[in-house]
């Protein structure tokens, strides 16, 4: 289909081609087009009808500007005829070269992105493409009269739901929050105020949880476990995760309010209700225990979202069952703080160190008769494990 172009600046074209104006360079030409590929689905595609000149194209989730750095998924058309790929800005490599002719795509299953030269695989991204966004294919270019040919966009999807089966997992969202499948995004609204949110459109009868990625670490918005679900603020959730900017904080009902370290974009984290306990969890390791004992009867995800461009990714509410190591624990781990782990394992995550990092397990050893075991995987850092009374810090 023919593609109607927006944002577009120092180029001239048609509904399938782009090319720059003799006048300007340096990475300021660009346009993205109208078309979106709405739930994560499709593919865009160029083919090659000159080489020896510098642009790039992708995949791109809003347009804010004409630079490549711009284009969160983007083929290189370098002017030495090799071809590299960027994200974001970042120089990923050269994965070969470029001919006339060659079809170059990027293709889209999300969370996977793959490029494509003439049908075959050359890179597989290591960045996960989010569900929620909606994605355009857009273009930069660096020299007078560089050119972009045969530009297409499909979307796997067109014409289908556009919520990508939100309803499935979403209760009628309010306050500006889209949609689409296990994610939601803050489009508009109030930017002060906790005025959008959405609860799961199923609930967990007994022991389960709730797990969540977090894309982005710039935004305030909370998700947790609730009886019910009265209005949009943080307070009305029972046991919260909130993510102010980059740091981790707890509220229970707008009590607690304590923080528990910081967080990159795309970590997982959990709250879990088990056993008479809700334990609240960062990749994989628990940083908080509640003091409240849980509700023995239907919880639902309740949100609240206060920044607009906030988002919640890979949602999910899960009953325990036989197998789910979040709930069949060897060891469950507390007052973790910059460690992602298992329930056998733990790993340092980056920027941490100094000896300010650490956890204990829950279990112990009752009568003073026991051990703790570990098996040293790597002798190339410092790390200490042993035996504690309590768990001061």
């Amino acid at each position: 289909p023919a593609l109607r172009w927006q944002n577009g600046r120092y180029l001239r074209g048609t509904p399938s081609s782009l090319t720059q104006d003799a006048l300007y360079s340096g990475w300021a030409a660009g346009a993205s087009s109208e078309e979106e590929i709405s739930c994560g689905r499709g593919r865009v595609s160029t083919t090659v009808t000159q080489v020896g000149a510098e642009r790039m194209f992708g995949l791109g989730a809003g347009d804010a500007g004409q630079s490549y750095g711009d284009i969160e998924y983007a083929f290189y058309l370098r002017s030495d005829n090799q071809l590299g790929i960027y994200e974001n800005g970042a120089d990923r490599g050269v994965v070969g070269t470029y001919a006339v002719d060659d079809v170059l795509t990027v293709a889209i299953d999300a969370p996977a992105v793959e490029y494509l030269k003439n049908g075959t695989v050359v890179y597989t991204s290591a960045v996960d493409a989010l569900l929620i966004e909606d994605w355009r294919l857009d273009t930069s270019f660096n020299a007078a009269g560089s050119t972009l040919s045969g530009l297409s966009l499909v979307d796997d999807d067109a014409g289908g739901d556009a919520t990508c089966g939100a309803s499935a997992y979403w209760a009628a969202p309010v306050g500006g929050l889209v949609a689409k499948g296990d994610s939601l995004k803050k489009v508009s609204g109030s930017g002060s105020a906790y005025d959008a949110g959405a609860v799961s459109a199923t609930t967990l009868a007994g022991d389960g949880y709730v797990s969540f990625v977090a894309p982005e670490n710039t935004t305030i918005r909370a998700i947790g476990l609730s009886v019910g679900d009265t209005n949009t603020d943080y307070t009305d959730i029972d046991y919260a995760i909130y993510l102010s900017g980059s740091t981790i904080y707890v509220y229970e009902n707008g009590a607690v309010g304590r923080s528990f370290g910081t967080y990159q974009p795309g970590d997982d984290f959990a709250i879990v209700r088990q056993g008479g306990k809700v334990r609240y969890l960062h990749r994989g390791v628990g940083f908080y225990t509640s003091a409240k004992a849980p509700p023995a009867g239907a919880m639902l995800v309740d949100t609240s979202f206060y920044s607009v461009g906030a988002r919640l990714s890979e949602v999910a509410l899960r009953d325990c069952v036989a197998g789910d190591a979040l709930c069949e624990a060897a060891l469950h781990w507390q007052n973790g703080q910059q460690l992602a782990g298992t329930p056998t394992s733990l790993a340092l995550l980056p920027g941490g160190g100094g000896w300010g990092t650490g956890a204990s397990s829950e279990e112990v050893v009752s009568c003073g008769h026991g051990r703790v075991t570990v098996v040293a995987t790597e002798t190339t850092t410092r790390r200490m494990v042993g035996l504690g009374v309590g768990d001061a810090g």
